[in-house]
């Protein structure tokens, strides 16, 4: 359980380290995940994603309908996330305000 908790949290620091340098706007986290905020919506999205073969969780149903829920999980997976919204996530898309960084 230990080495669980050190690698989430060793990968975990690195997706919001490559959220932020892409710019993309998160709430920082101290979980297995992170929320982070997406246009044109969660739904659509998650849609663009899963054609990547990246399976993300849309936030609507809990209140958040322009945000995603990633899982943090190993680097290749972690890599491939990264990859993906730099196609998916990311084409054409500008986030004008971040979301509250309480949660």
């Amino acid at each position: 359980m230990a080495r669980s908790r050190v690698a989430n949290s060793r990968e975990l620091h690195y997706l919001e380290e490559e959220l932020r340098r892409r710019d993309v706007p998160f709430v920082p986290s101290v979980a297995n995940f992170v929320l982070v905020q997406v246009r044109p919506s969660g739904e659509e999205i998650a849609g663009r994603l899963l054609r990547e073969g990246v399976i993300v969780r849309p936030m609507a149903a809990y209140g958040y309908p322009d945000a995603i829920r990633v899982t943090v999980g190993s680097r290749a997976e972690t890599a491939r996330f990264l990859t993906a919204p730099d196609r998916a996530l990311l084409a054409g898309a500008a986030h004008p305000s971040r979301p509250s960084e309480s949660t």
